[in-house]
């Protein structure tokens, strides 16, 4: 008797919510994070997304710093 494979269907991967690498963003509160003070305001760029609701944002002001920031610590920047 030969044996059949029977394909489940996949479901396309629902889209995760959150920013896209390299989007412009500002904190939405004042942080002390990785020996980095930044305010409520201070604006960056994603440059990492680490797939768990954090990111690896860049920020230039008030000195050029990479810190992990959680999603719900951002806004978009128009």
């Amino acid at each position: 008797m030969a044996s059949v494979r029977i394909e489940r269907p996949r479901a396309a991967p629902s889209p995760r919510p959150g920013f896209g690498e390299y989007s412009r963003v500002a904190l939405t509160t004042h942080l002390n994070r990785e020996g980095v003070a930044l305010s409520a305001g201070a604006e960056g760029v994603i440059v990492h997304d680490h797939g768990d609701g954090s990111y690896s944002v860049e920020f230039e002001k008030p000195a050029f710093e990479v810190v992990t920031i959680y999603a719900t610590e951002l806004k978009a920047v128009g």
